[in-house]
């Protein structure tokens, strides 16, 4: 039996890769009983995004524990760290081969190390890494982060050997290979799972062309220079030529930096997974702009969202994109703005030429990442991680 866990992500929050990598699992391990246990809204997300393939995954529910008022880390970890030990529980009864954990948040991390140094001593676990690997890169300056950030190292130091690690890039395997981390566990790597589409919308070359910024909009990552673009090509939003759109829930002190020539899309309000969707298919190009620093520990799932919705990505040079674009070219790094406003006005001067070489790209870049050359990556992974 392998017994799934997602004790961090609710609702439609994780959708696409969960629903990847549960149901790549699914079709990998055919002889082993799979069983997911999840927030009841996340596993409602789940069968709506998959449908028939998660036929015959058992599901295991849990109320969502509220942290969105006074006390949030307190209310946060505490919430974790009470789901995990129903995990926890739950394995004790079923006696799982190999325990998978989607998602854990750093103190979550550490507790089940700890919890595994006294019980379960010999249970085989699989922790998939995410965005909480990026508070070993010292950008940020909040004590809250830095203390994360040790955290998190003490959780790794006291995995063992009966602990595997699947980093969901290779440059964040490499890097955390570099450093001064240690671990005695396994470690493994595959390029962020996402189900493709089977067909590409071919999009109509009208005016205004459609560039979009989404994803999680933050001061750090750089949504005010979305603003500048969208200032730097005024002329062309009021001659209906261009238009510049974010989607997706921004903090309203960045809302207020917002100029004329930006619309943004519902910022107040996380975005369903169908609807935010809907508005990609209608965009043109899809512009990050994540620098060097960026992405180095881990993977941006909102970069492959739009090569799903056939709109090439402009955006700085990074680790994580550069990874990509070694597969194919699916859109181009530049290293400042001023290039990037270049591409811009190649895609005005020719939308038609511009979108079509991209286009043959990614249409060849979702072939070679097929949800069967996925899914055998992911089995060979879990091969190793049960022996």
């Amino acid at each position: 039996m392998i017994l799934i866990a997602e004790p961090v992500h609710f609702g439609d929050t994780h959708v696409q890769i969960n629903a990847a990598l549960v149901s790549m699992i699914r079709t990998a391990m055919p002889e082993h009983k799979i069983k997911l246990v999840a927030e009841n809204e996340h596993i409602a997300a789940l069968k709506n995004k998959s449908g028939d393939a998660l036929e015959n995954v058992e599901f295991k529910n849990f109320i969502k524990y509220n942290f969105e008022s006074s006390f949030f880390w307190v209310r946060k970890i505490f919430g974790e760290l009470k789901t995990i030990f129903k995990v926890l529980k739950t394995a004790k009864k079923e006696k799982p081969e190999l325990l998978v954990w989607l998602s854990l948040f750093p103190t979550g991390h550490l507790m089940l190390h700890l919890t595994c140094l006294f019980f379960f001593r010999r249970q085989k676990h699989l922790i998939v890494l995410h965005g909480e690997m990026e508070y070993f890169s010292g950008n940020s300056s909040k004590w809250q982060d830095k203390f994360l950030a040790v955290v998190l190292k003490m959780a790794f130091k006291l995995s063992g050997a009966f602990t595997n690690y699947l980093f969901l890039s290779d440059a964040a395997k490499r890097n955390f290979e570099k450093s001064k981390n240690k671990t005695k566990a396994q470690l493994f790597s595959v390029l962020h799972p996402f189900v493709f589409s089977d067909t590409l919308q071919q999009k109509p070359l009208t005016d205004p062309l459609k560039v979009v910024l989404f994803g999680a909009l933050q001061q750090a990552k750089n949504v005010t220079a979305f603003f500048d673009m969208a200032d730097y090509f005024s002329a062309e939003v009021k001659e209906q030529k261009l238009s510049f759109i974010t989607i997706g829930k921004m903090n309203p002190e960045l809302q207020l930096q917002a100029n004329e020539s930006v619309q943004l899309y519902k910022p107040d309000v996380f975005i369903p997974q169908d609807e935010l969707e809907k508005q990609l298919s209608q965009c043109h190009l899809a512009v990050f702009f994540y620098n060097s620093s960026m992405y180095r520990w881990s993977a941006s799932g909102a970069i492959l969202e739009a090569i799903n919705q056939n709109a090439p990505v402009i955006t700085f040079e990074n680790e994580y994109f550069r990874e990509i674009l070694t597969l194919n070219k699916v859109g181009i790094s530049v290293e400042n703005r001023m290039e990037m406003y270049r591409q811009i006005n190649l895609l005005l001067a020719n939308p038609a030429d511009f979108l079509s070489a991209y286009n043959l790209e990614i249409s060849s870049f979702i072939q070679q990442n097929s949800f069967l050359l996925q899914t055998q990556k992911i089995k060979s992974i879990l091969k190793m991680a049960l022996v």
